[in-house]
């Protein structure tokens, strides 16, 4: 098919891959710029690769190639922005009044149903992303949206300065404590992206360390079904007001 460009995290690839159905997911990011600053292709040749390296099954069917083109298509994408000091970050990012608030677990911890109960008691807010945002460490920290949204599909294309990292801890009761960067660091690394280049991991770890450093650390123990969760959690709100 022939090639199309998109623009995430402020960077403008021109993307070659073999499936409409991809285009279709990048429908939100496309753009036509005068000029790429990335190029991303993934061929035939790389999906049957793909699929050998991750399948016990011989038969590589038509289906299984549409979920590895945009997978592939991920990988060579956060590689790249690594490079640009942006790191894809799994959680799920808040927004209110310009400013973003990440949580972050493992899948299933809740991060999405407390992003919810957020947005019923704050009607400005929106989820910027549900799933992979990416995360610029310059003179600021931005995070974006991004089309790898999770399930649920929450997702949208812009930016805001990120305030503040929470991490999310299952508990019987809510109660929220600010973090150390040692503190923080075990649970927040093991939601970013890591490249398998050595060169590009440094860079990860490098920018990884100026974000945590930069923006408030916080973690949350809490009981998704509880309404006070937000009582709890909103106290993140008045400190980054002040800050």
């Amino acid at each position: 098919m022939k090639p199309f460009q998109i623009k995430i995290a402020d960077t403008v690839f021109e993307v070659h891959c073999g499936f409409d159905a991809t285009k279709e997911l990048f429908r939100d990011y496309l753009c036509d710029a005068d000029r790429a600053d990335r190029t991303v292709s993934v061929s035939c040749m790389d999906i049957v690769r793909e699929h050998f390296r991750t399948s016990t099954m011989f038969e590589l069917t038509e289906e299984r190639a549409k979920m590895l083109d945009p997978s592939l298509l991920h990988r060579r994408i956060c590689d790249l922005l690594v490079e640009r000091q942006t790191l894809m970050l799994h959680g799920c990012v808040v927004a209110t009044n310009d400013a973003g608030v990440v949580f972050v677990a493992p899948s299933g911890v809740g991060k999405t149903t407390h992003a919810q109960l957020w947005l019923s008691h704050l009607p400005e807010s929106y989820i910027l992303n549900g799933d992979k945002p990416m995360i610029r460490v310059a003179d600021d920290i931005t995070v974006f949206g991004t089309p790898w949204c999770g399930k649920e599909g929450f997702n949208r294309n812009t930016s805001v300065k990120l305030k503040a990292i929470c991490v999310l801890k299952r508990s019987q009761q809510n109660q929220l404590r600010s973090l150390t960067v040692n503190e923080a660091v075990t649970s927040i690394l093991g939601q970013v992206y890591f490249p398998k280049s050595p060169e590009l991991q440094m860079q990860v770890f490098s920018s990884f360390d100026r974000m945590v450093h930069a923006v408030r650390l916080y973690q949350l123990d809490m009981d998704n079904f509880a309404e006070d969760a937000f009582t709890v959690s909103s106290q993140i709100l008045d400190d980054i007001s002040r800050s």
